[in-house]
């Protein structure tokens, strides 16, 4: 399991690193374009502003290879917010390039939420993103009050506001985007964790409680059976193959009881025990009956060769069955069945107590 969780945050921790140079390789292609923009335009304090950019960028890639992401974002935040500023004093408002402190805010709270994913502190992303929305709102005092620096073809004004909206819109639904799938795939995990066994990947204890309350208020319980199955001798196995053995057997014996059970509500009820519920009637694997069902689970187990390390396991399990009556409620169904499996574990184990 600990290698597993090593080998999960490696993978994550590559992702993120991959995500911060992405966004490093479009901010380098984004000044690249402006480079060619500002040099056939002939705005040479831009021009000038654009290159030392992209030597800022350039150093950027190395921030990041040495982990530096606080400083890394504050000088992308730094270098965005002057070559903007100085954009605007010399071409004006028109040519768009102001929306670039509002599209800075998506990307601020992406590159925040990678650095905490690597491992290291916020970057401060709520200030930064108010200190952005405070310059937008400067540019646009500066703007009422004074002439561009440059005048140049309104055609070309207009093209270069085209040019700026798209690579904003651009910028914010890549970013936001991946915030938002992100946090729906956060959710899902942490969704799958809280009801789903780590180990085996069998439904946990909570979500089968769930299930048998919703049961409880949905449908008639007259034909429903619960039953509690429990690997026999399970403490011999850790201790003398081991726990790593012991994770094996719990898996493989999961995925018996998934494979035999007919689609039935099943869950790893905690330890080496896991419980299923079931109706008297058809079930998938085309056992009709509970005892049928339950009898075949039993016969798997016994029946299969657990192979771990290249030693032959021999393994049974003990079950006990319990059928729902009325007025009976969930935990009395269940004491029920467990009290048969501990009958079942005292007269021999490797049978099923009905």
């Amino acid at each position: 399991m600990t290698m597993n969780i090593k080998m999960k945050n490696t993978v994550n921790n590559r992702t993120a690193l991959y995500a911060l140079y992405a966004l490093e390789a479009m901010m380098m292609v984004v000044h690249g374009l402006f480079l060619i923009f500002f040099a056939c335009t002939g705005v040479r304090l831009m021009l000038t502003v654009n290159i030392f950019s992209l030597l800022v960028y350039a150093v950027s890639f190395l921030l990041i290879k040495r982990m530096y992401l606080t400083v890394y974002t504050a000088v992308v935040f730094l270098e965005v917010s002057i070559h903007m500023f100085l954009s605007v004093l010399c071409l004006g408002w028109g040519y768009g390039f102001q929306l670039y402190f509002l599209v800075c805010v998506p990307v601020i709270f992406y590159a925040d939420y990678f650095s905490v994913k690597l491992g290291h502190r916020h970057v401060h992303g709520f200030l930064l993103s108010v200190a952005s929305g405070l310059l937008y709102f400067v540019t646009l005092v500066y703007v009422r009050y004074h002439e561009p620096l440059y005048s140049l073809d309104n055609r070309i004004e207009y093209v270069m506001l085209a040019v700026n909206s798209l690579v904003v819109i651009v910028f914010s639904t890549v970013f936001l985007g991946a915030l938002a799938r992100t946090a729906t795939n956060t959710e899902a995990k942490l969704e799958r964790q809280a009801t789903h066994d780590m180990l085996t990947g069998m439904s946990n204890r909570n979500y089968l409680i769930e299930q048998l309350g919703v049961l409880f208020e949905t449908e008639h319980l007259k034909d429903y059976w619960l039953a509690i199955l429990d690997i026999d001798d399970f403490k011999a196995i850790n201790d003398v193959y081991g726990h790593n053995c012991g994770d094996y057997v719990l898996k493989s014996v999961a995925k018996l009881i998934q494979k035999n059970s007919g689609g039935m509500i099943s869950c790893r009820w905690g330890g080496e025990e896991f419980l299923l519920v079931g109706h008297e009637g058809l079930t998938k694997g085309g056992a009709k009956t509970s005892h049928e069902v339950l009898e075949r689970i039993r016969r798997a187990v016994e029946e299969n060769d657990f192979i771990y390390e290249g030693t032959k396991i021999k393994l049974t399990i003990t079950i006990g069955m319990a059928s729902h009556t009325d007025e009976q409620t969930i935990d009395e169904w269940i004491n029920i069945a467990d009290m048969k499996l501990y009958s079942g574990k005292n007269s021999g184990k490797n049978r099923l107590v009905v």
